[in-house]
């Protein structure tokens, strides 16, 4: 979309920012009709030049980038509304649907010819109703990371969801889902550190060992993690990590070259994304943007947005 970039924050808006000359522009509930600045996740869709926008309140804010105006999708005793006005996470999948993850809703799915919000809820299967991230993982399947509920799974076949077992994983709290080039899944938690589930034979096992980080939670506490060329990259609130084709660890420390910001909010990480070779982690203090070269990171860009 365009050549700006879209970022989503905690308590601070929605920021935009031009790539090209790095110019920023905020909006918040102050200087427009945005109804909340907890923001949660973002998904443009380009069949209407809008944006989605998930709030923890609000439901969901579409900002038109023509008319530069926000209107609200929320709740309402339409049985066919949205089920939560907490929107967690968005994920289209390759049939153009649009899957919406609601605390305590479950899921909506919004048709790509239709307005109606169909739910998928603990009532059909689902094994918790906060959902925190999706996974496309092949035509059929479609993996569902819950927090308090561990992982599921759609079937698209017989249209059918269930939990998934992983073993001596129980009720785990799922931030985030990446499928490897081997087919196995990354699963980040909240507590019990980097799972990998291989669902050709269902075996899971945790890739850090509890001693790896002495008392430190880094190793328990895993907000995202991405494979990159021969690289596991995981970010944890206590910092950015590589793990390599030995299984050896390092710490990717992200240093702020002005000095203006507090280094334990640039290294508490919240989220990763892939793009062109480049890795772009976003922190408590904004975001920072790591050209990977082998095992060698470097840090080429940093803006601070709030």
């Amino acid at each position: 979309m365009d050549d700006n970039m879209w970022v989503a924050t905690y308590k601070n808006g929605l920021f935009r920012i031009d790539k090209s000359t790095k110019n920023i522009r905020r909006w918040d509930t102050e200087n427009s009709n945005l109804d909340h600045n907890v923001i949660f996740n973002l998904s443009f869709r380009p069949e209407e030049n809008s944006l989605w926008i998930a709030t923890d309140g609000r439901g969901i804010q579409n900002y038109d980038i023509a008319t530069d105006s926000f209107s609200s999708i929320v709740n309402s005793a339409d049985p066919e509304s949205l089920s939560s006005d907490s929107v967690l996470c968005f994920f289209k999948d390759e049939l153009n649907n649009m899957w919406i993850g609601t605390q305590y809703g479950g899921i909506n799915i919004s048709n790509a010819l239709f307005s109606q919000y169909n739910p998928m809820n603990s009532f059909n299967g689902l094994t918790n109703n906060r959902v925190k991230c999706f996974l496309e993982y092949s035509k059929e399947l479609i993996f569902i990371g819950t927090d308090g509920g561990g992982l599921s799974v759609h079937d698209r076949k017989d249209n059918s969801v269930e939990g998934v077992n992983l073993g001596n994983y129980k009720n785990l709290h799922i931030n985030s889902l990446f499928k490897k080039r081997d087919g196995s899944i990354l699963i980040g938690t909240y507590g019990h550190g980097l799972l990998e589930y291989n669902p050709n034979n269902s075996r899971t096992k945790n890739l850090i060992k509890e001693w790896t980080f002495g008392n430190n939670d880094a190793g328990r506490f895993i907000q995202d993690a991405i494979e990159f060329n021969d690289l596991i990259i995981f970010g944890t609130p206590y910092g950015l990590y590589s793990i390599n084709k030995k299984n050896q660890i390092e710490k990717i420390l992200l240093n702020n070259p002005d000095a203006l910001l507090d280094s334990y909010q640039l290294n508490s990480i919240k989220c990763l994304a892939l793009q062109n070779n480049r890795v772009w982690v976003g922190t408590k203090a904004g975001f920072a943007s790591l050209d990977v070269e082998g095992e060698d990171f470097i840090l080429n860009y940093f803006k601070v947005v709030g």
